[in-house]
């Protein structure tokens, strides 16, 4: 993951579970769950105090859902693609929180073993 407003890279090396349209990973206790739904791709990131769901759609505004659970609390963040390649070897996701103008990078490598 990428900050692109800030230009901080975050880089993990970990091994995935892939089931055809769906990726799976750990990273620092927060389970990663991606699934590929024709051009939609939803990232879902979860851990012991939040669970944030993306859906990614190229030039389209969507809504996550940040959920805070100690909170019992979501908060709904717009988030505006503007970028998606997605093939058999990587996955890069190009977007921006729309109130913050933040921009960021999600970009997955795989190698299959």
């Amino acid at each position: 993951m990428k900050n692109i407003t800030e230009n901080k890279d975050n880089i993990i090396d970990t091994y995935a579970i892939k089931n055809k349209n769906k990726i799976s990973y750990l990273d620092d206790n927060t389970s990663y769950k991606i699934t590929i739904i024709d051009k939609e791709i939803m990232l879902i990131r979860d851990n012991e105090e939040f669970t944030h769901r993306f859906m990614f759609n190229i030039d389209k505004i969507t809504q996550s859902e940040y959920y805070i659970k100690e909170l019992n609390t979501s908060i709904k963040v717009k988030v505006k693609t503007n970028k998606i390649i997605q093939n058999e070897k990587k996955i890069m996701i190009e977007y921006e929180i729309i109130d913050s103008n933040d921009k960021y990078s999600y970009t997955l490598d795989m190698e299959w073993i």
